[in-house]
């Protein structure tokens, strides 16, 4: 049988699920990491995540600064 442009994408769309069932998921998100890089922080982090894990634990030098003299 022959196939039709529909037979075509369930194949794509299959391949596709498959890929994408195999990429490492996002520690944050809970997606799968479509990039091809990704961010060992705590645990594997997508570009997206891995920009709001790190505004969320940058500190501020002066305050750092200030606690390494006075101690901790």
């Amino acid at each position: 049988m022959l196939k039709d442009n529909y037979d075509f994408f369930k194949d794509y769309d299959r391949e596709q699920a498959e890929w994408l069932a195999s990429r490492p998921i996002c520690a944050s998100c809970g997606e799968p990491i479509q990039d091809e890089y990704a961010w060992p922080l705590d645990g594997l982090y997508c570009e997206e995540c891995k920009d709001t894990y790190l505004e969320n634990i940058k500190v501020n030098v002066d305050d750092f600064v200030d606690k390494q003299r006075g101690g901790w």
